[in-house]
């Protein structure tokens, strides 16, 4: 058959007229989808990696949402084009598309549900005007995102949408939406009374503006480029800085807290390493806590003289009355002796502070609160006070450098991981009065080697002494429960704890024309030495007794040139 040319032509058109006509089937084959009361919505995708143009219809029906992680960790995607009929994308539908750095969403979308581009390559993000709600951390970890619009209809942004967008300078709000605004790049309210995100990407410094009445959690969390901050210093606005505003930013040299600020939440600035000093103003009422701790450069906390709830003594933060240690500064090392003052600690007062070496604890101190010392891994010695009777929870968790405690007899109750990962703890004497050790309290003490009792066994959480290793539990005679003590404690099997004679130190021998040596035992105990001459027919006789202050006696003989042989014991009074 001879075809005409006109009749080739349409004989082409008719051709594609077709190919286009099976695209959408051709692109539905490469998507799993679900039908649900005529609507389609978009359940997988196994197609080829690079751009995908979702249709917008499927088998004659309309395709209106894209299902939870239909894409997730679809990781070479590069682009995506959402139709004008989608008006859900829900919750993940984008997850981790690292590679997906285009995307055009439609204009009838109002749902984007948590996590939806969490993880994406996206470089920038226009939220369409008839969208109302975005999910929680929707955009986190975009690393690679710079700028964001918001469009006119949003009434929720989710908790921490941006967080870990670490390149995002510029957060846009469509002038007409009337709950969120911004002012060059920065996030607010409204009427800009609360600052709600303060763009990561954003470098040098930022005074917080006169309208904000509070400053929102993580609104400036790890924001690693911001230098200088001003906060309430100027106009009759009062102002609170929310939990964990600050978080994380290692950058931040200058922190000005205005006169106009009355509250600072809990790790409002934790982690924000190159802070040296912080000045707490006369209106300040209430301080979270963690409010500064992991300030590893702060040497100072001062307060304003007229505050009513705060003081501060050498730079360290206190309550009013300085009954209470809130702070102590992260740049500071050294000794220091609490002061008498004080009879409780504040949680994590002392908590990362690695350069701190050496702490003696006042007898005015009754509790230790929890994690009250943790992290603290330059500190090599702790002297705990005589009326100290708890000690909290990880209270001295991670303090990797303690290499000896001894529990004084005030204690009943000692908290549960309070000793956890102390890796250079080698003994630890744990006085009578202790009735209680709580979870793990000493879990992964791996150098852990000696555990002495002075009186009867504990009442146990789970494996106290668990993972220690080489852990071995001593206790004295005439005190009880250790078989249950041993079924629980996760170390080694207790033994007798008896007093012993040092032989290997400089102590032992012939010392200034008499025989000596060292005995070790428990603080206080009474340990009398007994002597003979012959040990097949023994008579022993008492020649002295040795009371041990710190764990230790010495005993001397100036008789013994006297015998041809002389044999010791010893015995507990």
């Amino acid at each position: 058959m001879k075809l005409t040319i006109k009749a080739k032509l349409d004989f082409f058109a008719i051709l594609l007229g077709a190919m286009l006509l099976a695209l959408p089937d051709v692109v539905s084959a490469q998507l799993a989808y679900t039908t649900n009361n005529g609507t389609i919505t978009i359940t997988g995708y196994n197609g080829s990696p690079g751009n995908v143009v979702i249709p917008s219809t499927t088998n004659g029906y309309a395709v209106t949402s894209i299902g939870a992680y239909a894409f997730g960790y679809r990781t070479t995607l590069a682009s995506v084009t959402i139709p004008d009929s989608v008006t859900n994308i829900a919750n993940g539908a984008f997850y981790s598309c690292k590679g997906l750095t285009n995307l055009t969403i439609g204009t009838n979308v109002i749902g984007i549900g948590n996590a939806a581009f969490n993880g994406s390559g996206l470089t920038s993000i226009a939220i369409p005007d008839k969208v109302t709600v975005v999910g929680n951390t929707a955009l986190q970890n975009c690393i690679d995102l710079t700028n964001v619009i918001i469009g006119m209809s949003v009434t929720s942004l989710g908790n921490q949408p941006f967080d870990h967008c670490y390149k995002l300078s510029a957060i846009t709000v469509n002038p007409t939406n009337s709950l969120y605004s911004s002012t060059n790049g920065v996030l607010f309210n409204g009427n800009r009374t609360t600052l709600y995100e303060y763009p990561m990407g954003r470098t040098g410094t930022f005074t917080v503006p006169n309208s904000v009445m509070f400053i929102s959690a993580n609104s400036f969390d790890h924001c690693t480029n911001l230098a200088s901050v001003t906060i309430g210093n100027s106009g009759t606005t009062i102002s609170s800085i929310g939990e964990c505003a600050f978080l994380g930013c290692s950058g931040l040299t200058n922190l000005m807290i205005g006169t106009n600020v009355i509250g600072i939440g809990f790790e409002a600035f934790a982690g924000c390493t190159s802070l040296t000093r912080v000045a707490i103003p006369y209106r300040v009422n209430s301080i979270g806590q963690d409010a500064f701790s992991g300030c590893s450069m702060l040497t100072a906390i001062t307060v304003d003289a007229q505050n009513s709830w705060f003081s501060s003594v050498d730079g360290v933060l206190f309550d009013k009355s300085q009954s209470t240690i809130i702070q102590y500064p992260g740049g500071v090392g050294g000794s220091y002796t609490i002061p008498e003052s004080v009879t409780s600690f504040g949680v994590d007062a002392f908590g990362g502070c690695t350069k701190l070496t050496s702490v003696a604890i006042s007898d005015s101190v009754t509790s230790i609160g929890n994690q009250a010392f943790e992290g603290c891994a330059g500190l090599t010695n702790i002297v705990i006070g005589t009326n100290v009777t708890s000690i909290g929870a990880g209270a001295f968790g991670f303090c990797t450098g303690l290499g000896s405690v001894t529990i004084p007899s005030s204690v009943t109750n000692i908290g549960w991981e309070a000793f956890s990962w102390c890796s250079g703890l080698t003994n630890i004497t744990i006085s009578a009065s202790v009735t209680s050790i709580g979870d793990e309290a000493f879990y992964w003490c791996t150098r852990l080697t000696s555990v002495y009792f002075l009186g009867n066994a504990p009442n146990l959480g789970s494996s106290p002494f668990g993972n220690t290793l080489n852990a071995m539990v001593y206790y004295l005679p005439s005190t009880t429960g250790w078989k249950t003590f041993d079924a629980n404690s996760g170390a080694n099997s207790a033994m007798l704890w008896l007093p012993q004679v040092r032989t290997s130190d400089g102590g032992f021998g012939v010392q200034s024309n008499q025989f000596g040596f060292n005995i070790t035992w428990a603080n206080g105990s009474v340990v009398v030495v007994e002597a003979c001459t012959n040990l097949a027919d023994p008579v022993w006789t008492p020649v002295g007794t040795n009371t041990l202050t710190g764990g230790s006696s010495y005993f001397s003989d100036s008789q013994w040139t006297n015998y041809p042989g002389r044999f010791y014991r010893l015995r507990s009074q």
